[in-house]
């Protein structure tokens, strides 16, 4: 078994119809960024479908916003759950990232995902859930998030 048809991706590559484009990231802040290393998201687009934008393992700062203001993604799937070490900032988008990121795209179906998996992730997703509602002004808002139980399978039209 395994893969047999393996590819690199250093911008961008284009499957049949499907165009991917890699984005940058940023795995944590200061010293725990540079032990991190790269850190990468991508953008998938094919006509006729919405733009979906996989995060990857990043906080929100200055490229993200970029990213989502040059591609205005229709779908995000959201790194979250605040993963952290017992030393420096969160490696992954906490609950205020991720409003961050409707703000900047409010059109944008957000499904938050990486949490409840991994033993240094701070935020579950009850927590999330409770942020969001306790957070945003209507349901309307509230609608705009999908924060799938293990196992779930979403289908988005």
């Amino acid at each position: 078994m395994g893969f047999s048809n393996v590819i690199a991706i250093s911008e961008h590559l284009t499957i049949d119809s499907i165009s991917i484009h890699r984005v940058p990231g940023q795995h944590g802040t200061g010293h725990i960024s540079e032990l991190m290393g790269t850190s990468s998201g991508y953008i998938l687009r094919t006509f006729n479908e919405p733009t979906l934008y996989i995060t990857g393992d990043t906080i929100f700062y200055e490229k993200i916003k970029a990213t989502l203001n040059k591609y205005k993604p229709d779908i995000i799937i959201a790194f979250g759950g605040s993963a952290q070490f017992a030393q420096g900032d969160p490696i992954t988008l906490t609950p205020e990232d991720i409003l961050n990121i409707h703000y900047s795209v409010p059109q944008a179906k957000i499904i938050c995902v990486h949490m409840d998996a991994i033993n240094h992730c701070r935020t579950t997703k009850d927590n999330l859930k409770e942020f969001l509602s306790s957070t945003l002004e209507n349901s309307e808002n509230c609608n705009s998030f999908l924060i799938p139980d293990d196992g779930e399978i979403i289908e988005i039209r």
